[in-house]
């Protein structure tokens, strides 16, 4: 038996264990099950947690089968109610141990505080089998999700897990990346994620975790030997998911060893998944020393690459260099670096530099008339943002367009003129008139009641530094326009307006003489809308989706299939194929495409904010976003669902939990790593 750390073992033995749940006859049934062709009540646990009718659900707590007490429990880690922590708490010490790992994965989903004791008087000291251990790495995630620091502490510090408690060892390092996505981190953690990537014998799958953690965590303190190990293992490690990650994490540190590493890894690195992120991670230092690395990075062959090196002169770039900047951007083959080059350009130029700032900006607008590419002209948009002078140019070539992805992207443009902190300079006497017309605009887009640019609108109306609850001292136009506005479908834009009049009411009572100065009247959270049960799952359809359905996915890069997780996401993929089968997906583009994240599609208006008249229900599983090539459906929070999907370009740990993974990338991953904004889905075929 494993042996634990005092700390640990005084936690766990200061608490008591609940009861198991009593033997339902003579042979209790032991296995789970799940078989949704031919199994009706499964069917009806399913729509309880479509409709989330949480009494009904519990009601099979009790159940004498094991399939359906475990179906019960993993509802709510979609439903995420606090309202479930007493019944979930007794599932703890079910006999079957499925059941029991889903009580506790949808404990955390529920990430309330009040969980975490239970969690740990749960905790099955008998580890060394394996179906508690498998039990027991649950329960350290899911206290990762809801549990306080000195959990973390706890857990942490625990150093007796041999290398071969693989299962162990990976829930021990779940647990604080977990802790860490919620910012709660200690040194502690921090030790023992380092102990994972430098240390010899341990699990490939906890390394990965670990790695992530430096990437993702937030003000970590890494002394200067854990740096030079840190750095030793990227350099030697040969997979490219830890590579990538650890990346970021050196390149936080800011130190010259780290440096020396990064340096060292881009040196005939293949992946450009890699590079792309010691490019980001290079971003922190010194811009004399990483300026030459970032030239050669702009003639890649490949476009995430150079564009990756493009946004580090965007954003890095100074004032010296914006003709080398405009230089780089003319030599470009392709469109995406070179309108960030432009960009640039642009940003860095001095405001008095009117000559060399027309002419940058008579190149940008001869692009945008010149290209029928709709991404290359939003991109170019954002290139004229960054001279407030182009206020009224983008206002006629995209507010005014027929195209939802030029129309948002021009008032994004516009938003982004409007945070300029050079705007004064720029405009001089026009400023406040210029920023009163873009609210007259920002009004007009809420009247029209355009989901998109509703949405981009709302937001900064509510930015207190335009100050436009003086511009508008009536604003019952906002009001107004939500009864404009299709629920479901425009969920989203329709709660950005709800803050924005939360907002505007707020203003409103601050400015009254009888509400100032009393600061016994706190601001009230916004209850925003919630979507409604309107959409139930189709089981025929279900059905007909077999183990080896796959969706053929025809693009103008290629091709590439998925197959389906059927059980674990059954309204998700029962929807996306009914799209698919009525051609709903033909022609529509992939309007997102982050580097080294997420390509995205699906969406009917083509700019990321479409949807149909009905909304699908989170299904979230204990399937992980480990490996690269897993299609998630897209959400504006949970139970929003509809349309849009996205496949991961590689592990994407902390999206786990939050968005349904429905299928998995069987073949044409390359064709994937080839999308680019704007590609088009000229077809998807359903094939059993």
């Amino acid at each position: 038996m494993v042996k634990y750390d005092y700390l640990l073992l005084f936690i766990f033995s200061c608490l008591l264990l609940t009861q198991c749940m009593p033997v339902v006859g003579d042979k209790p049934i032991e296995e789970v099950i799940i078989n949704l062709n031919e199994d009706k009540t499964l069917h009806q646990l399913l729509d309880y947690q479509d409709r989330q009718e949480m009494d009904s659900l519990i009601l099979y707590f009790s159940d004498k089968n094991p399939t359906y007490r475990y179906i019960a429990a993993q509802a709510f880690a979609s439903i995420k109610s606090p309202k479930a922590i007493d019944e979930l708490k007794n599932l703890l010490t079910d006999d079957v141990s499925m059941v029991r790992t889903a009580a506790a994965f949808a404990l955390g989903q529920i990430g309330d505080e009040k969980a975490e004791v239970h969690l740990i008087a749960a905790f099955d000291k008998n580890d060394t089998l394996s179906l508690n251990q498998e039990f027991n790495a649950a329960i350290l995630e899911a206290v990762g999700k809801c549990g306080n620091k000195n959990s973390l502490t706890s857990i942490a510090s625990v150093s007796s897990y041999r290398r071969s408690d693989t299962t162990l060892v990976k829930g021990q390092a779940l647990s604080v990346y977990r802790f860490a996505l919620r910012d709660i981190i200690s040194d502690e953690g921090t030790q023992s994620m380092h102990d994972l990537l430098v240390k010899t014998g341990y699990p490939e799958e906890a390394q990965l975790i670990a790695a992530n953690y430096f990437g993702r965590a937030k003000n970590l303190k890494i002394d200067t030997t854990q740096i030079a190990a840190l750095s030793q293992k990227f350099v030697t490690t040969t997979s490219p998911d830890i590579k990538m990650a650890l990346a970021l994490g050196l390149g936080k540190t800011k130190s010259n060893r780290a440096l020396e590493a990064l340096i060292t890894g881009l040196r005939g690195e293949p992946d450009y998944r890699v590079k792309s992120n010691i490019i980001r991670a290079l971003s922190n230092y010194d811009y004399a020393r990483v300026k030459p690395i970032m030239l050669g990075m702009l003639n890649d062959d490949n476009k995430h690459v150079s564009n990756a090196a493009a946004n580090y002169f965007l954003n890095h770039g100074i004032r010296n260099d914006i003709q080398l900047y405009r230089k780089k951007a003319l030599e470009q083959s392709h469109w995406w670096p070179r309108a960030t080059l432009y960009r640039a350009a642009n940003k860095h130029l001095s405001v008095y530099s009117v000559n060399t700032r027309t002419l940058f900006n008579n190149e940008i607008k001869k692009r945008i008339a010149e290209t029928s590419n709709l991404s290359e002209k939003a991109e170019l948009f954002k290139a004229l943002s960054e001279d407030p002078n182009n206020y009224q140019t983008i206002i006629n070539l995209g507010v005014n367009s027929d195209q939802p992805l030029l129309r948002v992207a021009a008032l994004e443009s516009l938003i982004s003129i409007l945070k300029n902190e050079n705007l004064p300079l720029f405009l001089r006497n026009k400023t406040y008139t210029v920023r009163d017309e873009i609210g007259e605009l920002l009004k007009t887009a809420v009247d029209n009641a355009d989901s998109g640019m509703v949405k981009v609108a709302a937001e900064a109306l509510r930015n207190p530094d335009f100050k436009y609850t003086k511009q508008f001292e009536k604003f019952d136009w906002i009001e107004n326009a939500m009864d404009k506005l299709k629920l479901p479908r425009d969920i989203e834009a329709f709660n950005e307006l709800e803050k924005a009049v939360a907002y505007f009411e707020e203003a409103k009572k601050k400015a009254d003489p009888k509400f100032a100065g009393d600061e016994t009247k706190e601001k009230k959270e916004v209850q925003l809308t919630k979507t409604s049960f309107n959409n139930p799952i189709d089981w025929r359809r279900v059905k007909n989706i077999s183990e080896r359905t796959e969706a053929k996915v025809q693009t103008n890069r290629g091709v590439f299939n998925m197959q389906f997780y059927k059980n674990e996401a059954p309204g998700t993929s029962a929807n996306f194929v009914k799209l698919a089968k009525d051609g709903f997906f033909d022609g529509k583009s992939f309007h997102r495409v982050v580097s080294n994240f997420v390509i995205q599609g699906g969406c009917p208006r083509g700019d990321g904010y479409g949807a149909l008249d009905y909304t699908i229900r989170s299904e979230l599983s204990q399937l992980s976003y480990n490996k690269e090539g897993y299609v998630g459906m897209a959400s504006a929070g949970n139970h929003t669902e509809c349309t849009q999907w996205f496949v991961t370009h590689s592990p994407t740990l902390h999206l786990d939990g939050n968005y349904t993974i429905f299928a998995h990338i069987t073949s044409g991953m390359d064709i994937i790593h080839k999308i680019e904004p704007g590609d088009i889905i000229e077809k998807i075929l359903i094939i059993n």
